[in-house]
């Protein structure tokens, strides 16, 4: 037994210097081993497990590659949402962001500074979130749509300077740390070498080389390739005793996770103007890419009251870098027919490669914006990516003129089904006239209508859709659910398991949300939040048809426009006939606002503080389907303050203005 207990010794001792190594390494830009030294303490390390597998540590470096992944990648729910950011490109927008803040929660711009932002390089790589339970790396998740991602842990855990193990003595019962998973540019560039004299893969830059590396199904491929992870932020943590970010910062770092040694904590905007220049200065000299800086507001109590956005946080902003630009030439100009009708000159160029991604195609939006920059095919023109994302041209070398140049003339009909093309007068788009004949907008409309925020139909992408259009098997939306094995087998690539598949996908798909079913439809100028709106406003999809267009004008973010689109798609008897269609065919709707009946209707609820049992989105919907309107302000309108854990300034400003304050312990009596 003594012998045992001397081997566990060992092993422990073993796995604690080389998790040590790992440390100094990634960390601390240093170790006190040699490569060699470190390979000979590991070999020793893995001969004593393989000896004696029961002591084998769960932290140990040799455990960070498990088996293949057998059927695909699982989802799993973010504890809080992971969100996107507010981009500033210069800095007029820099500041208005900070005056919305301001405003927002009724503090001035000094006192926000005062209290401090905290600025980090914007990470060029692969966005996850990582959980650990009681110190122990547990799951680690794409960002997906913000609330739902893929777990990648088995991913995840072959990262090196990832530790598997958080370090100290106390470390919170469950932590929720969001990072950046990136391919270092040398070691990047240094994998493309040895990718090529492989014939593997090889990535046309950093940030698709971290996206792919995280969704093999096979660890090994991941761990072949030298991605690292960088620290961020918090989503969740036990027992947060923190008031504000650059401590909570330092903290995780105390634990063993990398963060970046670049992050500053800035008092002045000029100091933000200051840093921001000199990391665009110094940009290319990371040893990373970077896209921008982000600045957070430091005080975690002003976090909370800014609250967030649909897609990003009220409390950070991204101020992008300048973007690459290059020079192309216009070959061509295509007319794309979008699901509305919308005709879209695209122009075809002479490929270039621009921030690592290869631009062939570029959307020139409308006629007038090809007048207002003078475009002609031929034209040389100046090319960038807005955002380092989508492809643009800035404007045309008219110096560099060719004498063969052509102009771009929208053409008479519609490119896809020949029908006429118009132009409402005070609109700038022009419209195929062919409502519910156009083959190209039934496409479009269909890929919108299965896409994840509508009716979520898995297995059912654009080359289906063409397939299924072009065969007339759907020739509008309802024909969808009614669609049989016989009609899918007729398809390219669609075998007996595959067409299966897709059935039990569109089963699934009957059952849907009312909000979701409001935005599948495509009315002009309703979108996600809009949706969500009516679904909360209308009892019933009888009681929203018929909705008068004073009605839904008094509805919150609803103008006249968007009110007379909604009335005019339901007065449609064709639309009429193809909800009732759809219905027919097995459609059943949630109404969740309705079921839960009014029993807060009338009152406006403002939620400050940190909760034990809920998330504040979470909190936030239950509120709201209880008839309540939840406001990220107090005003004289507001009726209730939800207070929970270090309340932020909200409090104070409630508790003076007399109004009903309701503390975690009470929340029972309204929500359940």
């Amino acid at each position: 037994m003594a012998n045992k207990d001397r081997i566990q010794e060992e092993i422990e001792h073993l796995v604690s210097m080389l998790n040590k190594h790992i440390h100094d390494y990634y960390l601390l830009d240093g170790s006190s081993i040699s490569d060699d030294e470190y390979d000979q303490i590991f070999l020793k390390l893995i001969n004593l497990e393989d000896k004696y597998p029961d002591y084998i540590q769960p932290n140990s470096p040799s455990q960070r590659i498990g088996p293949k992944i057998e059927s695909g990648f699982m989802t799993v729910n973010h504890k809080t949402l992971m969100l996107g950011l507010e981009n500033a490109f210069n800095e007029d927008d820099f500041i208005a962001f900070f005056e919305r803040a301001s405003k927002q929660i009724d503090i001035n711009i000094e006192e926000i500074f005062e209290e401090g932002i905290v600025a980090e390089p914007k990470l060029d790589g692969a966005a996850v979130n990582l959980t650990y339970i009681n110190g122990n790396f547990q799951l680690g998740a794409t960002r997906g749509d913000g609330e739902v991602g893929e777990d990648i842990t088995h991913n995840i855990r072959t990262i090196s300077n990832l530790p598997l193990k958080l370090k100290g003595q106390k470390v919170p019962e469950e932590l929720e740390v969001r990072g950046e998973v990136i391919f270092p540019i040398e070691k990047f560039n240094l994998y493309n070498k040895f990718a090529k004299t492989r014939g593997l893969k090889v990535f046309a830059n950093p940030r698709n080389a971290a996206s792919g590396t995280l969704r093999q199904i096979d660890p090994l491929i991941t761990a072949s390739r030298p991605v690292e992870i960088i620290c961020h932020g918090v989503g969740f943590i036990s027992d947060n005793v923190f008031n504000y970010y650059d401590e909570l910062n330092t903290y995780i770092k105390t634990l063993g996770l990398p963060v970046s040694p670049l992050n500053a904590k800035l008092h002045s905007l000029n100091d933000c103007m200051e840093f921001y220049k000199s990391i665009a200065q110094n940009r290319a000299s990371l040893p990373y890419e970077i896209d921008g800086v982000v600045f957070k507001i430091n005080n975690l109590s002003y976090q909370q009251d800014l609250g967030n956005l649909a897609r990003s946080p009220r409390w950070a902003v991204a101020f992008k870098l300048k973007s690459e630009e290059k020079i192309s030439q216009i070959e061509n100009v295509e007319f794309q027919v979008g699901r509305t009708g919308t005709i879209t000159p695209v122009a075809r160029i002479k490929p270039i490669n621009l921030s690592g991604a290869m631009i062939k195609n570029i959307t020139l939006h409308n006629m007038d914006e090809i007048e207002r920059k003078d475009l002609h095919i031929n034209d040389f023109v100046l090319i960038r990516r807005a955002g380092d994302v989508i492809p643009e041209i800035i404007g045309v070398i008219a110096d560099d003129r060719p004498k063969n140049v052509r102009d771009i003339i929208m053409p008479k009909k519609c490119p896809s089904c020949s029908s006429p093309i118009e132009r409402s007068e005070g609109e700038t788009a022009y419209r195929c006239t062919a409502v519910n004949r156009c083959m190209s907008q039934s496409i479009e409309y269909l890929k919108y209508f299965v896409s994840r925020d509508a009716f979520d139909i898995e297995g059912i992408g654009e080359k289906l859709i063409k397939q299924l259009v072009e065969l007339k098997i759907i020739k509008k939306w309802p024909d969808l659910f009614s669609i049989q094995i016989d009609d899918l087998a007729q398809l390219e690539r669609m075998g007996n398991k595959s067409s299966q598949n897709v059935l039990k996908s569109i089963e699934a798909a009957k059952k849907i949300n009312f909000d979701r079913f409001i935005y599948a439809l495509g009315i002009p100028g309703i979108g996600k939040v809009t949706a969500r709106s009516l679904s909360k406003n209308f009892k019933n999809l009888d009681s929203l048809i018929s909705a008068s267009l004073d009605t839904l004008i008094q509805i919150d973010d609803i103008g006249e426009t968007i009110a007379s689109e909604i009335t005019e798609y339901f007065s449609s008897s064709d639309n009429q006939e193809q909800i009732a269609l759809g219905l027919k065919n097995g459609i059943t709707i949630n109404y969740l606002f309705s079921e839960s009946g009014n029993e807060l209707n009338g009152r406006i609820m403002v939620i400050t503080g940190s909760f034990t049992k809920y998330d504040r989105r979470e909190l936030s919907e239950m509120i709201e389907l209880r008839g309540a309107k939840v406001s990220n302000s107090i005003s004289s309108k507001t009726t209730d303050l939800i207070c929970g854990k270090s309340p932020g300034s909200k409090f104070y400003k409630a508790q003076s203005m007399g109004i009903n304050i309701v503390y975690e312990d009470e929340l029972s009596m309204l929500i359940n």
